[in-house]
């Protein structure tokens, strides 16, 4: 089921879109002819093989054991076709109907499922997602179940109630953690559905061109793309959507100018990169007719203290005294314990945490040896599912790299010696993916930093 679903959900998603996106395939008519008759044969011979007398759908064709996530999955696949004007049976479509709105009423269903319920629904225009999505929206956890309850009132006609939490999911990048729909997802699939969702709703919005590149980034060498049919079916399916949106036809053109200098020409079939410095003019103009995407990274201490800030990720910091009790005071001398505490929703590789002290403290180094150094493998397993790989102690920093290898919570601590008297601003604390620049926390408080 799984397979036979996703190669043809890929089919229905992608070849009404390759003429758009100016792929080599020219002739429309018969692409169409063959997305009509390539699911009509499948969705009537194979898929509904495996449909069961109460809208269930098993894993297998000829058996009778009733598959939740396939049945799902199956729904969503029949409710993308019929939005592309397939023929899909009435009756079959609303009995499959029927059994999802059950799975999503049960509430020992995770919260994700339930959500994913809900936007299969919508999709289908069956106005029981309302109620759903709603109930998951009640609680304010800004998760990927809130992401796919917002899409699914969207899509739904009810975009006034949801779309404010629909731009928090995509803020947050909520995709990155480790609570897939099912446990036939992989990371692949959900980064190809969610772009998918992101080109119905927000094609414009830079999360779309976030995932694109991640899926990019996520080709396997071994040949199999993505992993499986259905990551495959889900990449593909939601990159032939961009690419129609953000055609590469010819007219993508752009001029880089720094200062007054004469605009140089944009290469437009490659990544182009620039080293700017402080305090320079650069203007970008875009001379052609499609969109142009501009990525901004900055290196330096900012004026002003940024907000706090969380999501697949969330990130606090205290400071102990000798008892172990949190405080903001403390007397010169004082030897104080730094706690940071994550909290993270996935498994994310090559973190970097960068807590900057407050003025008058100084790092206190345990070993007095050195101020960076490797971890061992028996030194990282106190840090739990945090694994250590190096860590510096600066000047007016401490820095720690390392991986998240499940989700969870980890804490960090180390030591520091109150060592001028005054008071200070207590700066931020931040733990960022070096390599996924997006997915990041930040603890920041207003709270003053005092040694008497």
């Amino acid at each position: 089921m799984k397979k036979l679903l996703s190669l043809f959900l890929a089919a229905v998603m992608v070849f009404g879109l390759i003429c758009a996106a100016g792929a080599a395939f020219t002739d429309e008519a018969a692409i169409s002819q063959y997305d009509t008759e390539a699911v009509e044969i499948l969705s009537d011979l194979k898929v509904m093989t495996m449909a069961l007398p109460d809208g269930s759908f098993s894993l297998w064709p000829e058996h009778r054991n009733t598959h939740p996530i396939a049945s799902i999955y199956a729904t969503h696949f029949l409710a993308e076709a019929a939005l592309r004007d397939i023929p899909v049976n009435a009756k079959s479509m609303k009995k499959a109907c029927k059994y999802i709105l059950k799975v999503a009423d049960n509430g020992k269903q995770p919260r994700v499922l339930r959500a994913y319920c809900s936007y299969v629904l919508a999709l289908a225009k069956q106005s029981s997602h309302r109620n759903i999505a709603e109930n998951i929206l009640k609680t304010p956890e800004n998760d990927y179940a809130a992401f796919l309850a917002s899409a699914a009132l969207i899509k739904g006609g009810h975009a006034a109630k949801a779309m404010d939490r629909f731009n928090k999911a995509l803020e947050a990048r909520v995709w990155y953690e480790d609570n897939a729909p099912h446990e036939l997802m992989s990371q692949a699939a959900r980064f190809g559905m969610s772009l998918s969702i992101i080109m119905d709703i927000a094609p414009d919005n830079n999360a779309a061109m976030d995932l694109a590149l991640q899926l990019r980034k996520a080709i396997r060498k071994d040949g199999y793309v993505w992993g499986t049919t259905q990551a495959n079916a889900w990449g593909t399916g939601a990159l032939a959507k961009f690419a129609a949106h953000f055609k590469h036809d010819g007219n993508s053109t752009a001029t880089f100018q720094a200062d007054q200098k004469e605009p140089v020409a944009i290469n437009a079939d490659k990544i182009n990169k620039w080293d700017l410095q402080p305090n320079h003019t650069i203007t970008i103009t875009n001379t052609g007719t499609n969109t142009i995407f501009i990525q901004q990274h900055i290196d330096g201490t900012p004026k002003t203290v940024p907000p706090s800030q969380s999501g697949v990720m969330k990130i606090t910091r205290e400071y102990l005294d000798k008892t172990g009790t949190p405080a903001t005071t403390f007397k010169q001398g004082d030897l104080i314990t730094v706690r940071i505490t994550l909290e993270s929703l996935s498994d994310i590789p090559n973190l970097v945490f960068a807590d900057v002290l407050p003025g008058g403290m100084e790092i206190e180094d345990p070993t007095l040896v050195t101020r960076a150094a490797a971890f061992t493998d028996e030194q990282a397993k106190p840090y739990g599912i945090l694994r250590p790989k190096f860590i510096e102690r600066r000047d007016d920093r401490y820095l720690l790299f390392g991986d998240l290898h499940k989700s969870g919570i980890a804490v960090i601590t180390y030591q520091a010696r109150a060592v001028t008297r005054g008071k200070y601003i207590t700066p931020p604390s931040l733990v960022e993916a070096m390599y996924a620049p997006d997915l990041k926390a930040i603890f920041t408080t207003d709270s003053v930093f005092e040694i008497q």
